[in-house]
């Protein structure tokens, strides 16, 4: 009988880079200056990047772009998103029938709830010193942070499928 002995090199995590970055303009203005200033392509996501909050699977809007040459993975994901809540109303309440909303702000990390954006890159060809260095290069980005991946405690957010 054959046996397979795991070893801890079989269950790794992916490896990417993760960027906090400081703006007030719009995805598509971003998207836009980063595909210029990284040579890359940066297109909608149709299916957003999910994130689990709460036991609950909540879907942020973004730009992916993905190199079939150097098989670099380029993920843009505004790190805020409104979602509406529905509320359950109280058992013994005079309005049973009626359906409460609220909305809710959540992060996707929420360690820096002042970045507007969250870039990810996986399988970088550059060093990320270098990356970020472009990135400041845009105009009114106030502020470019590259994470340290390893100490987030929402890392598992930033892993998409």
């Amino acid at each position: 009988m054959m046996l397979h002995k795991l070893q801890f090199d079989d269950f790794d995590e992916p490896v990417f880079h993760a960027f906090a970055i400081h703006t007030t303009i719009e995805p598509y203005r971003l998207s836009f200056f980063l595909n210029e200033k990284l040579q890359i392509h940066l297109k909608p996501n149709d299916k957003g990047f999910e994130a689990v909050f709460k036991k609950e699977i909540r879907t942020f809007t973004g730009y992916s772009y993905h190199n079939e040459d150097t098989d670099e993975i380029f993920d843009l994901v505004k790190n805020s998103q409104t979602f509406i809540e529905t509320l359950k109303p109280a058992a013994n309440s005079l309005f049973n029938d009626s359906i409460e909303w609220r909305s809710a702000k959540m992060y996707l990390v929420p360690e820096f709830k002042k970045a507007d954006y969250i870039l990810r890159i996986e399988n970088a060809a550059q060093a990320p010193e270098e990356l970020a260095e472009k990135i400041k290069t845009i105009p009114t980005t106030t502020f470019v942070q590259l994470l340290n991946v390893d100490e987030l405690k929402s890392k598992n957010n930033l892993i998409f499928y």
